[in-house]
């Protein structure tokens, strides 16, 4: 699979956009043309925009629209998530969103079978299954260093709430 050139982010005020898995930094650095980006603030668009590059936008489907890009990476709230989720499987175009994709199960399962069905190229990005820790672990537990494991418990300690603020994502 090669690198998608032409890519759009929406939502860029959600603190993945900069911050944790710093998607944007990753597009840049990979040579990507960032065409657009969006946000419901024209100010952070415009901001992230400034610094990473395309164009701002304050809504995301205009951006997909006018920038026609060739994949996306699909940020935002989570009651925002399914409208954004749907709109990407309705114009054909390949995603990656984060989780969690809705606020209940069952819209989750929906947009699930919503992607089966039509085919669509989606993916969510599940940071600690390929993480250092997994990966050494998987070969751990295929080299039988481990007995046998009954169950698994896993803690990621974070900053406080606090930092949604202060990484403009409200």
């Amino acid at each position: 699979m090669t690198i998608p050139k032409r890519v759009a982010v929406t939502e860029v005020s959600h603190w993945h956009s900069v911050n944790d898995a710093s998607y944007l930094r990753i597009l840049r650095d990979l040579g990507c043309d960032i065409v657009g980006v969006s946000d419901r603030s024209a100010q952070i668009a415009g901001e992230r925009a400034e610094q990473f590059g395309g164009t701002p936008f304050t809504d995301f489907r205009q951006m997909i629209e006018a920038t026609k890009p060739e994949f996306v990476i699909a940020l935002g709230r989570h009651c925002d998530m399914p409208e954004i989720f749907r709109f990407l499987v309705d114009a054909g175009v390949p995603f990656v969103m984060e989780k969690p994709w809705g606020t209940d199960p069952e819209t989750v399962a929906g947009l699930a079978r919503l992607a089966a069905a039509t085919g669509a190229w989606v993916g969510v990005p599940f940071m600690s299954r390929y993480s250092f820790w997994a990966v050494t672990v998987k070969r751990m537990i295929e080299a039988g260093e481990f007995g046998k494991i009954s169950h698994i418990f896993f803690r990621g300690i974070r900053p406080t709430m606090r930092r949604y603020v202060e990484w403009d994502s409200p």
